[in-house]
Formats: structure tokens, C-alpha cells, sequence
């Protein structure tokens, strides 16, 4: 299991209201001084743009998000910067969007805070500025935004605009956790699964991955899936295993669904089941996960699930090497001889293991330990066999 998530793009207080997370800021749009006037006309711009008791109209809540800034409402400043960065109830103008940000950071908004730290991150309206970022980042999360806390822990997970600091990293996430926030409930969870940074500790790791999995974290479901397997931090059990990995992989997670498909063809916590794993396979390769395809390759040189068709697994082996580049390219390149000596096509194979010596002689010494091709160059047999 990887950690493989980085950063949450620039979500904004105008998308976060969708998410249900309106009633946190009033309670600290009011501990910030808001009049209870401000307060009312920002909840109503916040029905509009839902739809609560009031006929759905973004142009209506833009409006009152725009009179609630005239009110003094400070996170407002923020919540018009949304509208203009997305283009709701108002023309997009990231520009416009920024300026208004940086009202917002003026007031000591943490949302604007956030928000324009995410900018200064992308490149996205104003120029690259990591420095500024983590600036930005900083003052969001020691006002306790999750958001901000999370960001700047992967910052300091991956080195980008600050050394890395893991223990950093996981400190900044687990203040994110506590408050519910799931990308960061699934870092930390990986990271102690992993010892990444902190003592590991399978128990709260698989706690923090389950609760992750329960608010529909689809990597978190197919993590959750992997501990079950293994009896990591729980009790062991294929059944619930193949339970959360289905559940992932229905919701499009790309690794799960390889996984779903390696269940079905091991018979892990349901019937074997051939057709569906070449089915699950296939879902994952065209979802951009490279080893659905491997194994899709798999089942058609075996003919499992399939009618056998070398011709086919070539087909797709080869479109897997003109996507890929450095060590796995050149691993793909060996797996490709292997389907040539399958086919008996030793001087193809024996051309391709000189093509990987050629490219990178280092990794070609690597690959001798289980390289069919380079067992067949150096006894002259096919380890396939015969004609």
C-alpha cells in the first residue's frame, strides 16, 4: 500500500458549502465579530446557492454574499473570491478572484488564507511562489483550517517550498484528522501503517483508514480492503476484504478494481470467477492503472477468462511500453520477450533483452535474477519449452 495522495486542489468555501460545512464558519464568522446581520445575509447567499427554503439562484446568492462584505462579514471577502474563481452567479475572472483573497487575507480570513496560498502553489492567477505558499499555508492552519493543515503537511511530506519533515508532516495531519479531514485521515493512516515519520502502529492506522473508508474515501476503502486481507491492525477476513474492495472499485478507484479482479481469480472472499476478473482487469487498465492492463495481458497469453491470443497480450503489452518510460518501460520490455519465447520467437526476444542492455546495462543486471530471456541467451533453451 502506497501513500500516493498529495495535495487537495484549492476547494473553496463557496464548493465547501455543498459539502455541508457552512455551520463551522458561522461559529467562527461570529467569534471574528460579524454582526448578526452579516451573519443572516451570508446564511441566505448559503440557501440560494443550495436551494434551502429558497428557489436555487447563484445570480441571488452571489448577491447577498456581495451585501453580506458590505455588512463586514470577513470570511464573505473570501466567499465572493469563490464566486469569481468559479463563475458562480458572476462572470469567472480569476484575477478579480485573487484581489478578492487578498481583501480576505487582510481581514485575516483562513479560508482566503488557504485559498490564495493554493494560488501561489498553481501558478493559478498570480506567479509560482512556494515561499509565499507556505506563508499563506501557515497562517490558514495556526487558525486551525484543515484545509491549510493538510496542505502544508504534504509540503512537508514532499519537500515542496520546505525541507522535508515527516514528523512535521504527520503532526499537521493528524490536527487535520481530529477535525475530520479525510485526506488527511488517510496520510496519517499510511504513514503509520508504513512507520513514515512516526512509531507504526497498525491499530490506529487501520482505525483512521476505516474511518476514511466509512466517509467514502475510495483509496482509503481499497487500503482498508488490503488490512483485512492480511489481518493487519483487525482480524483477518477475505470476505470483508473483497466487500471493500468491491465497494471502492464500483466507485471507479483504478487500483481496486486490479485488486477486485486478482480476488476473483484467486478466489479471495468469493467464487473464482474468470470472465469477471478479466472484466475488472480491463476497468482498471482503461482507467489509467498501468498493472490491470499487465494482468489483462496475463489472462490472454494463459487464456484465462478469455480465448488464448499471444497476438492480443503483445497488443497490449506494446501499447503499455509506448506509455511508459525509464526502468518500467524496460521491465515491460522484458515481460514482452517473455511472450515472444512463449510464441517461439527467440530471435525477437533475444533482439529486445540487447535493446534493455543497451538502454541501461545497470538495470539490465537487475533484471538477470528473473529474466526468462536472458536465462534462455544464457543456456540456449527456451524455458517454455519446445515446439
Amino acid at each position: 500500500m502506497k501513500n500516493k495522495r498529495i495535495f487537495v486542489s484549492a476547494l473553496t468555501a463557496i464548493v465547501m458549502m455543498a459539502m455541508g460545512t457552512t455551520s463551522m464558519w458561522a461559529q467562527n464568522n461570529v467569534a471574528a465579530g460579524n454582526s448578526e446581520e452579516a451573519e443572516n445575509m451570508f446564511s441566505m447567499g448559503e440557501r440560494y446557492y443550495v436551494g434551502n427554503g429558497v428557489e436555487k439562484s447563484e445570480t441571488e446568492a452571489f448577491k447577498c454574499f456581495m451585501k453580506a462584505v458590505e455588512l463586514g462579514h470577513i470570511n464573505a471577502l473570501n466567499t465572493v473570491g469563490a464566486c469569481y474563481y468559479h463563475g458562480i452567479g458572476v462572470e469567472k475572472n480569476v484575477e478579480t478572484a485573487i484581489q478578492w483573497y487578498r481583501k480576505g487575507v487582510e481581514k485575516g480570513s483562513n479560508t482566503a488564507q488557504y485559498n490564495l496560498a493554493c494560488a501561489y502553489q498553481n501558478g493559478d492567477g498570480v506567479p509560482k511562489d512556494m515561499n509565499e505558499a507556505i506563508r499563506l499555508y501557515r497562517l490558514s492552519a495556526d487558525q486551525g483550517y484543515h484545509q491549510a493543515q493538510y496542505n502544508l503537511g504534504c509540503c512537508y511530506e514532499n519537500g515542496a517550498g520546505v525541507s522535508v519533515n515527516l514528523e512535521e508532516a504527520n503532526r499537521l495531519y493528524r490536527l487535520a484528522a481530529n477535525q475530520g479531514d479525510v485526506p488527511a485521515m488517510y496520510n496519517l493512516g499510511m504513514n503509520l501503517l508504513n512507520g513514515k515519520g512516526v512509531e507504526r502502529n497498525d491499530d490506529e492506522a487501520f482505525n483512521l483508514l476505516y474511518a476514511a473508508a466509512q466517509q467514502g474515501d475510495s483509496d482509503a476503502m481499497n487500503s482498508v480492503a488490503t488490512c483485512y486481507q492480511d489481518g493487519i491492525g483487525t482480524s483477518q477476513s477475505s470476505t470483508l476484504a473483497f466487500v471493500w474492495l468491491q465497494r471502492a472499485a464500483e466507485q471507479g478507484n483504478a487500483i481496486a478494481q486490479c485488486n477486485l479482479g486478482s480476488a476473483y481469480q484467486k478466489g479471495m472472499g468469493v467464487a473464482e470467477n474468470p470472465s469477471e476478473a478479466v472484466r475488472w482487469y480491463q476497468l482498471s487498465g482503461q482507467n489509467g492503472y498501468k498493472k490491470g492492463f499487465v494482468q489483462l495481458c496475463n489472462c490472454y497469453v494463459n487464456g484465462y477468462g478469455v480465448e488464448q491470443s499471444y497476438d492480443k497480450g503483445l497488443e497490449i503489452i506494446d501499447y503499455l511500453i509506448d506509455n511508459s518510460e525509464g526502468t518500467e518501460q524496460l521491465n515491460l520490455m522484458d515481460g514482452k520477450a517473455d511472450v515472444l519465447l512463449m510464441m517461439h520467437k527467440e530471435k525477437e526476444a533475444k533482439a529486445i533483452w540487447n535493446a534493455i542492455v543497451s538502454r541501461d546495462a545497470q538495470h539490465a543486471e537487475l533484471l538477470k535474477k528473473s529474466s526468462k530471456v536472458y536465462q534462455y541467451i544464457r543456456t540456449k533453451k527456451n524455458p517454455f519449452g519446445k515446439k
